[in-house]
């Protein structure tokens, strides 16, 4: 006597949700991040006046003043222009590191706690509860006490905020697969546990995962330009747009554009990837329960 196994077919999306058009919002974000990291990534060939170097011919510069400085200077004539590229690497690369490293170890927590439930998931939700409790600047703080001001403090600080914020997430993401039928008969064949949460469960839940975590780096750029603001970013002479942001604030009322400049970069940067995090939510049908 023989059996067979019938493969489940894979849920599918609504139509409506397949033929969701991009947008005009969307696809400016698309642009602006493109153009963005593009400028970042090959700052250093482009041609713009070194960040450290001061113009004192031109000090405190309104924008579109002279086409050697087109958004202005600041107060010891710098270039706003090249320092909010070049600040941008910075910005961009604790972004995505530290959602990247948060998005690494708390799905994995949250893995293993929506999919074997009952004592590891007490044991895990407990864990992630106390690290949500927990004040995130304190412990940046703490870390840059200990370890130093720099790129990897702010990764590792940034990181270790977001990372029960998507354990949770993968978490309740995961319940909702654990128990299914291509699950269950993953199980009745005498398949791995590691191998069902790997090959079954993960590419479940993986997209709304990316998704949240896209939301993530527009919190991970803010924080750091938070802690930039408060001189606890990156040391000098390296900026960020947070640094550029509180270097100005004593110029506000003359130069305001000083600190205008970097904010509605920064801004501009934060409502782009909302965009294209909402888009990627309604596109592929991600529920908001699940978030």
């Amino acid at each position: 006597m023989t059996s067979t196994v019938q493969k489940l077919p894979a849920p599918t999306r609504p139509a409506s949700a397949k033929r969701r058009p991009l947008g005009v919002p969307v696809i400016v974000s698309f642009v602006w991040l493109a153009a963005l990291t593009a400028a970042a990534i090959f700052a250093p060939i482009l041609p713009l006046p070194d960040p450290a170097t001061s113009d004192y011919a031109a000090i405190a510069l309104a924008p579109f003043q002279s086409l050697d400085h087109i958004l202005g200077t600041d107060t010891i004539g710098r270039d706003i222009l090249s320092r909010a590229i070049f600040g941008a690497r910075v910005s961009l690369l604790v972004g995505v590191g530290a959602v990247a490293a948060a998005t690494v170890v708390g799905g994995l927590l949250g893995l293993a706690a929506g999919y074997f439930g009952r004592a590891t998931d007490r044991a895990l939700s407990i864990v992630i509860d106390i690290l949500l409790a927990f004040p995130g600047i304190v412990a940046v703080i703490a870390l840059t006490v200990f370890l130093g001001p720099g790129l990897s403090t702010l990764i590792l600080g940034i990181g270790a905020i977001l990372m029960p914020m998507v354990a949770r997430v993968t978490r309740s993401a995961t319940g909702t697969f654990a128990n299914r039928e291509f699950v269950i008969a993953a199980r009745g064949m005498g398949m791995h546990e590691a191998r069902i949460l790997f090959r079954e469960v993960l590419p479940n839940v993986v997209v709304s995962v990316v998704a949240y975590s896209m939301t993530l780096v527009a919190v991970a750029i803010a924080t750091e330009g938070g802690l930039s603001f408060l001189g606890l970013g990156i040391p000098a002479p390296e900026s960020s747009w947070g640094s550029m942001m509180g270097e100005g604030r004593g110029a506000l009322q003359t130069s305001p554009h000083i600190v205008l400049v970097p904010a509605a970069i920064m801004c501009i940067t934060l409502l782009s990837i909302n965009f294209i995090a909402e888009f990627i939510t309604k596109r592929f049908d991600i529920r908001e329960a699940v978030l």
